[in-house]
């Protein structure tokens, strides 16, 4: 879905959650690709709710409303929907990383789901800026051990690493559990998934506010 205007953002999440262990079926209390909805406790059921297609069906549903209700956008937003994510998206997302380069170079702002979020007197009171450490040159040593430290971890486990040279920008993010508690997600790459529908809610808010925002911000045509 691609509309040629003004810089792109790009909603990037995978199609392909963890496989079910067979022998672990009969320990589902409801079958693990049901997506069974159970009305008395508000809990979705099902491989993949809490990761990660409630944020792919969350980012669809918002797009799908949001042009239903006749809403034209200003800016390109591309989705980037990569199917192997767990085995590191060595066919998925490095094709469409590849792809995504040759059609737009390096003038990207990307979100991708796995936004960014700026906390305006988070504690009722003005805070005083911490010092900011160097990212280069002289006095950068800090900052080079952290970050290659977060990027060989995550490019073991993610496929953000094929969509790296696209832009500065990217913010690996999934929003769950912001405004009701922050409860671990349960069941994740084990068994009895799940994700409240409250929470899957904020989602689908979250990613209107930020597609909405997106397109009209004008910080970084």
């Amino acid at each position: 879905m691609d509309w040629l205007r003004r810089l792109p953002q790009t909603l990037s999440t995978r199609r392909s959650p963890v496989p079910v262990n067979p022998d672990t079926l009969d320990t589902w209390i409801y079958p693990p690709y049901s997506g069974f909805y159970d009305a008395e406790t508000g809990l979705i059921w099902g491989r993949g709710t809490s990761d990660d297609k409630a944020s792919l069906t969350g980012i669809m549903l918002t797009l799908e409303t949001l042009i239903g209700k006749g809403w034209t956008p200003k800016r390109t937003v591309v989705l980037a929907f990569g199917f192997d994510e767990e085995s590191s998206g060595i066919h998925g997302a490095k094709t469409l990383g590849k792809a995504l380069e040759e059609i737009y170079a390096s003038a990207y702002s990307s979100s991708e789901s796995k936004g960014h979020i700026e906390l305006s007197q988070a504690f009722n009171h003005e805070l005083e800026p911490a010092p900011r450490t160097p990212t280069s040159g002289k006095g950068s040593e800090p900052w080079d051990f952290l970050s290659g430290t977060i990027k060989a971890t995550y490019a073991a486990h993610t496929d953000t690493k094929y969509y790296w040279n696209l832009t500065r920008h990217i913010f690996r993010y999934n929003h769950k559990n912001g405004a009701y508690g922050g409860e671990i997600a349960t069941g994740v790459h084990t068994v009895n998934e799940n994700i409240p529908l409250d929470h899957y809610l904020e989602m689908i808010r979250f990613f209107s506010t930020l597609i909405l925002n997106a397109d009209e911000a004008k910080s970084f045509e």
